[in-house]
């Protein structure tokens, strides 16, 4: 299909759906489905990468009430750490969600 003399053109039209904009003029957008193919490779990352946080949370937080050596009461050496990782795991969160708004809050993308 790349050697023919309107691949670029037929590209297009096959990757996109025709439509007229306000004044008329007829453009290409991409196939809603195919958007969502585009983005299923990184929805799915975000997802897996969640996960693993959570299971890391639990695993930490767990450590404070059965940890192998436990003895006396929760707040030990295990329960820092877990404090210390959770602060720092919430704060990654806030920042990872305040970065993924600010993309989606652009003014200057047309859709």
């Amino acid at each position: 299909m790349a050697t023919h003399r309107d691949a670029w053109r037929n590209i297009r039209l096959f990757m996109g759906a025709k439509y007229r904009d306000e004044e008329g003029v007829v453009r290409i957008r991409p196939r809603r489905f195919q958007v969502f193919g585009w983005q299923a490779s990184i929805m799915f990352l975000t997802f897996s990468v969640l996960t693993m946080v959570l299971g890391m949370c639990l695993l930490v937080w767990t450590a404070t009430i059965k940890g192998p050596l436990q003895t006396g009461s929760w707040w030990s050496n295990n329960a820092k750490l877990a404090v210390t990782w959770s602060s720092v795991t919430v704060a990654t969160i806030i920042v990872f969600l305040f970065a993924q708004i600010s993309l989606t809050m652009r003014e200057d993308v047309k859709t």
